[in-house]
Formats: C-alpha cells, structure tokens, sequence
C-alpha cells in the first residue's frame, strides 16, 4: 500500500510540474504578443492581421497598458461586449471622470469635444434614441429612394469627366468628390463648399489616433470650431430660406393601428383556412375502411377488418373513405399512389396513417417511393378498387 501511495503521490507532482510548465509557456507567448502589439507602430497599421489572428489566439482578453483599456480579440466576445447594456462608449452622462479615477480632460481640445458631444457614435441612450428617432423620420426608405436618378446622374456624370481626362485617380477624382457630393445634396449643403468640408474632415479624424501629435490635435480641434460654425450659419440660412426637404412623418395612430391590425387578421384568416384543410386532408372520417399495412424488405402485406391478408394487391372499396394505418418491419418505407394522389413515409417502430377515397373501379399502381435496399425497384404493387370490401 505505501508503494502504491508513493507512486500516486509521484504522478500528482508530474502532472502540477507539467501543468505549470505548460502554463507558463502559454503566458509567455501571451507576454510576447502582448509586447508586440502596439497601434501606433507603422508596421502595424500597414498590416494589423497577423498580430490581431495571433492575439486572438494567445490571448482573448487582456489589459493594454499604454492606453489603459481591456482589449477583447475574439468576434464572440465582441458582440456580447456591444449586446450588454451595461457596456458604453462614454460614461459622461452618469459619472464624473474623477468618479472613474480619469483625468480631466485637456481644456486645450474642448472645441473638439463640443463637436463629438452630440456624435450619434458617441451617445447613449436616451439622447441617442431621441436623436436616431429625429433622422429616421426624415431618412425613410422612400425618402432615399427618391434620390436615387439624382445619385445616378451625379456618379455618370463624374464618369464621363474622368473618361474625358483618359487617366484619372480613382479615390482622389471619382470616389471623393462622388461621396461628398452626394452627402451635401442630402444634407441641403452648397457643393461648392465640399472641399472645405473634406479638408475639416481629414483633419477632425487624427484625433481619433492613439498616436496624434498636438499639432495634429490643435489642427482637428480647430477644424471642429470651424465646421460647427459653418454648420450654425448653413441652419441659420435654412430657417430663413427652407429647402423642399420630405417632411417628417407625424404619427397617426389610425394608420399604425390599421397597418398592425389588419394585416394580423389576414394572417389569422389564411392560417385558420390552411388550418382547416390540414385537418380535413390528415383526419379520416369515423366510417373509415380501415386497412393494416405492413412493409417490409421488398413487398407489403395489407391486414382487411374481417381478418384477411392480401400480399402483392391492395383492395379497397369504391366510395367509402379507406384509412390505412403503417408500419414498417425493418427499415423506412413510402407508400405512394399516384393515381390517388397519396403518399406518406412508413417508418420502423412507428405508426403513421393516411387516408383516400376511390370513385371508381380500376387498377392502379402502388410504389415504395424510399430507397429501401438492393430490390427496392421491386417492391411495388397493384390497388384494387373494387364495389364492396373484403
């Protein structure tokens, strides 16, 4: 007994030491991930994906401490991130920085921040509702789709300016001047103003970067208290001289009623019809002929109420509903009359029924429409209607 505790105490220690020697090798491989990663490295932004596939792999969340953040690597954790409401882009709205141990923020950038204040990126809920709700009833499905020929004409037309020149830059000559024309018409703003408004964009977004200068910084900051002035003064313009614009929706509650009502009744009309039919075709009447079917490896054998067996031939009478309830023997079957009209699946160690009517005498034939093995061609057979039952 000592021997074998002895020697069970041995292979406790093994497995420990090779446990931790595996998860040591494992953290140091996170470590070097980890000490690779940086996303201001120039290498890096040229080509993030092997550095993001392997972070993903070595390490699905983890703390960056030069930014100061959690990072998630992996698409399912991602998503549960932005499905919890817990989560947020900002915390403004219910904390104080010094209430999450933050710094307050430079007064240098504050032009800035009154631009992103009101960013629909950068809101939640309530403001971001109430905001979204705004644009929706302006930007409706139809709304867009009516400027359709307009967006058409604009992108033929840039095309055939390009051709003209016979060599062109496609983001610089077509993609740009396309994107931003087309914003400015939606929003009611002079296309001629659109230079101006790339130039404030490309210098707004370095502040997004993690490694922006305060050049960088000053230069966006300064193209923010630019833009929104331009912004004041354009809606300044539109209330004195208003576009024809689509006018919002106004709600009507008759129509959300009668949009929401009706269509459930319809939908309530037709399933109870199906229903109704679904019934009728799978319930056979009380005064049923009812016939026992048997299928087995290759033939079927069919059981009449007075005790008789028939192998080969299927006999029924002529106008008296007939139900036939199955059951296959060995493997799955399909019983299959298409004179009738009839087919339904005979399965091993389960009953299954269907039901017909004949109308007149004849002949017809009755086929295993499954595959049921090697001579499953062969297990077919003939229906018998005839004037009085066996």
């Amino acid at each position: 007994m000592s021997r074998l505790s002895d020697l069970l105490v041995a292979i406790g220690a093994a497995l420990r030491d090779a446990r931790g020697e595996a998860q040591a090798r494992i953290f140091t491989e996170v470590r070097v991930e980890l000490d690779r990663f940086d996303l201001g490295d120039p290498a890096f932004i040229a080509d993030p994906y092997p550095l993001l596939g392997a972070l993903r792999e070595a390490a699905p969340i983890f703390w960056y401490e030069r930014t100061g953040q959690w990072m998630v690597t992996r698409f399912a954790l991602v998503q549960e991130v932005l499905r919890d409401r817990r989560m947020g882009r900002v915390y403004e709205h219910r904390y104080t920085h010094a209430e999450l141990g933050k710094p307050e923020p430079d007064p240098r950038w504050q032009a800035f921040r009154d631009h992103e204040r009101w960013s629909l990126l950068q809101l939640e809920p309530p403001d971001h509702t109430r905001i979204r709700s705004l644009l929706t009833k302006v930007f409706t499905p139809t709304a867009v789709a009516a400027l359709r020929p307009s967006i058409e004409a604009r992108a033929e037309r840039l095309l055939g300016t390009c051709v003209e020149r016979g060599r062109f830059e496609l983001l610089a000559d077509y993609a740009q001047p396309f994107s931003v024309g087309v914003i400015c018409s939606m929003l009611g703003v002079p296309e001629a103003d659109a230079p101006q408004l790339l130039d404030w964009s490309h210098a707004i977004v370095k502040m997004y970067e993690l490694t922006a200068t305060d050049a960088q910084k000053q230069a966006a900051t300064q193209a923010a208290a630019e833009f929104m002035d331009y912004t004041r003064a354009v809606i300044a313009d539109k209330r004195r001289r208003p576009d024809e614009l689509p006018k919002p929706v106004k709600d009507n509650k008759v129509v959300e009623m009668a949009s929401v009502v009706l269509p459930t009744i319809l939908v309530l009309v037709v399933f109870t019809w199906g229903f109704k039919a679904y019934v009728k075709l799978f319930t056979a009447p009380p005064d049923s002929y009812e016939i026992q079917v048997r299928a087995r490896q290759w033939s079927w054998e069919f059981e009449y109420p007075n005790g008789s067996r028939s192998f080969g031939e299927l006999h029924v009478p002529v106008d008296r509903p007939v139900r036939l309830v199955m059951n296959s023997q060995d493997v799955l079957h399909s019983f299959f009359v298409p004179a009738f009209r009839v087919k339904m699946d005979v399965l091993p160690n389960r009953y299954t029924s269907v039901w017909f009517q004949a109308t007149k005498p004849g002949e017809f034939d009755l086929f295993c429409t499954e595959y049921c093995g090697t001579a499953h061609s062969g297990i077919s057979t003939r229906n018998l209607r005839r004037k009085g039952a066996r």
